[in-house]
Formats: structure tokens, sequence, C-alpha cells
């Protein structure tokens, strides 16, 4: 049996092509690059049960071939919709031969305390839910909840990690780009750290790394510079994956305080690295593990679920406290399948792609929901790449939350991926818009706009921005930087 799937080796070869194409840092504006690592790193190594192995790699090879071709088709073409969409958005952002503008002290202080809010806010849930703010502290995977909050306020804190996140972008690219900020980076980097570590999850901690990187490369972007990954990125990104190996190792331990966690280390008893490496290894087979049990169950001994994944999209916005009886996700379905329940467990199951869409329909339920998300992708990537040339603090957050979007949707389950990065998105444009609005400036260009020729899979080519072709009515106020 090879050590790795047909997927894999696939996923290998367009990683190949595309850092021969594109070199290693600007590879790091490319959604498609992640997306490759995604499939790599859940879909690229075999099953212990070689008598699935087969069927598994088959229906991943769909998915990631259906997947692909949509997002590449998604990806070519003009760039026209996406300039006038961040134009009418971001009026600012039309102004020819302008710079990224300077955050004064106000400002800063704003993004702080905003900042400090969601900390305060996420601590707060926090401690109500496992009993006080040690455990809180120390929760990682696997401490029980003591008391259950609202809903409301679980999806205020969850959701709003996403945009803490661009506010400690804002204040890096601010820090590297103007040369202002320089104390505020750093309280809010260790702010968002104190909510990201004791979530347990070596993504969300390894996600702070990349967004002080993808800031490093747009400040480059943004003054006509070679981009370089800086002494300050690259210390704070090894810190950050030698955090993320405690966590994967400490994964499944139970603490009372953070104390605990300090004296296990201190003791000696745990090996870091192999115990970092078999967690990783578990979670490079365990979505596989999920697409072989939806591969024999539905159709054979369950149903297929016709239209569950869209269907528990739609519905979504809908308050569980008004329908009770709403459809859960698809990966709450695996779980209640296997025997256990999603309420009192509160976690859920992904079979990927391959599985959720064979659920849905069987092999073409693969290829249609492939299809379908890989389209939103590319199109996503689309925009994501169009917002990193615009000298706009406010089109480039929403540009990263679309460059998210475009990469999240490969492991699944796909309702989860959507509320963690639709909701946030939505959230930001409204803001964007009240502002404008109140200001206003949200006026439609008087000149339609020229799009930009791209290619599938393009990044942006380091040097100035390019120059809007269209005109907008400012009416004498400022638009949002």
């Amino acid at each position: 049996m090879l050590p790795i799937t047909l997927t894999g080796i696939l996923s290998l070869v367009f990683l190949a092509v595309l850092f021969l194409r594109n070199g290693l840092v600007r590879n790091l504006t490319s959604p498609y690059t992640f997306i490759c690592v995604a499939f790599f790193r859940f879909f690229g190594f075999p099953t212990d049960d070689s008598t699935m192995n087969v069927w598994i790699d088959c229906a991943n090879l769909l998915a990631f071939v259906s997947f692909s071709t949509a997002y590449f088709v998604a990806q070519d073409g003009t760039t026209g919709n996406a300039t006038r969409f961040f134009q009418r958005l971001c009026p600012s952002t039309t102004k020819p031969g302008t710079t990224i503008a300077p955050f004064g002290q106000t400002k800063i202080l704003v993004c702080l305390v905003l900042l400090a809010c969601y900390v305060l806010l996420n601590f707060w849930v926090a401690s109500v839910r496992y009993g006080g703010l040690d455990k809180a502290l120390v929760r990682f995977y696997s401490s029980y909840e003591i008391e259950q909050v609202s809903p409301w306020l679980m999806r205020i804190s969850y959701n709003g990690y996403n945009l803490a996140l661009l506010l400690v972008f804002v204040l890096r690219l601010n820090h590297v780009t103007c040369k202002r900020g320089f104390t505020a980076y750093w309280v809010a980097l260790g702010a968002i750290l104190l909510v990201a570590i004791p979530q347990g999850s070596a993504g969300r901690l390894l996600t702070v790394g990349y967004v002080v990187l993808l800031a490093d490369c747009i400040s480059a972007w943004q003054t006509g510079r070679t981009p370089r990954v800086r002494i300050s990125s690259a210390v704070v990104v090894g810190c950050l994956v030698l955090s993320a190996s405690v966590l994967l190792s400490i994964r499944g331990r139970v603490f009372d305080s953070p104390g605990d966690v300090v004296d296990l280390i201190r003791s000696g008893e745990m090996d870091l690295e192999s115990e970092a490496l078999g967690a990783v290894g578990t979670s490079h087979t365990l979505v596989q593990d999920y697409v072989g049990f939806s591969l024999t169950t539905f159709g054979e001994s369950e149903p297929f679920l016709w239209f569950h994944t869209p269907y528990t999209i739609l519905v979504n916005p809908i308050p569980r406290e008004i329908w009770p009886s709403k459809p859960l996700s698809f990966g709450a379905t695996l779980l209640e399948l296997q025997g256990s329940s999603y309420e009192e467990s509160g976690v859920s199951f992904a079979a990927g792609l391959a599985g959720e869409g064979y659920a849905n329909g069987g092999h073409l339920g693969i290829v249609v929901l492939s299809v379908v998300v890989g389209f939103m992708c590319g199109k996503a990537a689309k925009y994501a790449l169009v917002a990193f040339r615009l000298q706009s603090y406010a089109s480039i957050l929403v540009g990263i939350l679309l460059f998210k979007f475009s990469t999240s949707f490969v492991r699944g389950d796909m309702l989860s991926a959507w509320t963690q990065n639709v909701y946030p998105l939505v959230m930001l444009v409204i803001a964007i818009a009240v502002f404008n609005l109140w200001r206003g400036l949200l006026l439609p260009p008087t000149l339609p706009l020229e799009g930009l020729k791209t290619s599938a899979n393009q990044t942006p080519s380091w040097g100035s921005a390019p120059r809007a072709t269209g005109r907008l009515r400012l009416g004498g106020r400022r638009a949002l930087p």
C-alpha cells in the first residue's frame, strides 16, 4: 500500500507548479496554495482500513478535480465587477496615485478598545461556561461546560474572533507600512493570543502567524518593495508553531489551572515531539475515516440526505430558540448516526467534500457540491486578490475575510465553514456600508470601470497598484480609509 494517496500526489504536483511559478513568498497571497495544502493534509494519507482506501481515494480525487475545475473557471476573466464592488463599498479606493493612509493615535486607540472589549467578552463567556476564569484559561478541548450561556453570546464570541484578527492585521499593517503604532501592535498580538491559546485549536493559533506574514506582504506591495520575511515576524511564527505543538501534545488532558500546565511541561513527562506528531497524524486520517463512513452508510443502511447541506445553510439564520427542531448540520448528523448526542458533546464531525457530497446524493452529489463550492471559493479568491491591490484598509479587510472564505471548505462540514466565514464577512461589509452612508459617500461610479485581465490563480505583481479608470463623486467628505 502506498504511503500517500492519489489525491495527495495530485495536490503535491499542483503545489510544486505553484512554487515554481510564483515562488515561496508570493504564494502567501495565493488561496489555491492553502487549498492544495488542505487537500494534502486531510486526504493525502491512507486510512487503516485497506479495503476502503481505494474507494475513499477515488471519491476524494473526484471532489478535488471537480473543485479545482470550478475554481479555475471562476478565476478566469476580467476583474471589473470586483473592482466596481470595492469602489462602491470604499470610494476612497478610486483615488489614483494615493498610498494607504497611516492610522493616527485616535484610530489606534479605537482598535485597542474594540479588541479589549472582545477579549473581556470572550473571557466572561468562557468563565461562565466552564466554572471560573482558571478553568476557562485551560479549557482547551477537554473541559466540559458547567453552565450554559445564551447562544447569541456564543455566536458573538465565536464569530468575533475573525474580526479581532482583522484589528491585529490593521495594527501590524499600519506599523510596518507607516512606522506607527509599534506598542499598540504588540499589545494587540498579546491580547489575541490570550484568546486563541485557551481554545486549544492549533489552527486558530497558526492563523495569527499567517495574519502577521500577510500584513508584511501587503505592506511590501503597497510601498513597492520586494516582499521578505521580517525577523520579528519569523520569531512570532516560530513561537506560534512551538505553542501549537504544545497544544497538540496536551490535547485530551484535563487541567484545573494554568499552573497545572506549567507543572506538566516542567516535569519532563511529556514527549513534545512524538505526542504532537501523533496528534497531527490522527487528525490527518480522521476526516478520511468519516469519508469512508459516509460511503458505506448513506444509500445502504441510511437513506441519502437529499439537498441536506444547502437546506441547512438556508435555514441556519433562524435561531434554534424559535425553531427547536431545526435540522442539524451534516457533521452533527454524523455524530448522532454513530450513537452520540450533539446536544451533550457539543462537537461535530467532518467528512470533506467527498463524504458530505455523497450523503447529499451519491457520486453526483460529490460532483455538484464540489463544483458549487469550488466556484464560490474561486470568486471569493478573485475578489480578495483585487482587494489586496487597493490602498484602503476597509477593502483589504474585506479581502482578508474573502481569502479565508476561499480556503475554508475543504475539510467541512459545509455549514460550519459557511457560518464561520460568511457571517463575519456580512457584518464587516454592513459596518463599512453604514459608515459610508452616514458620511454620504455610497454613490455609484460616474463612469464604467475597465476590468483587469487575470488568469486562474493569478497572484498580484509586486509593484504599484493599478490606477482606477473611473471616478466617483465624493461630495467633499472624507471616505473610509
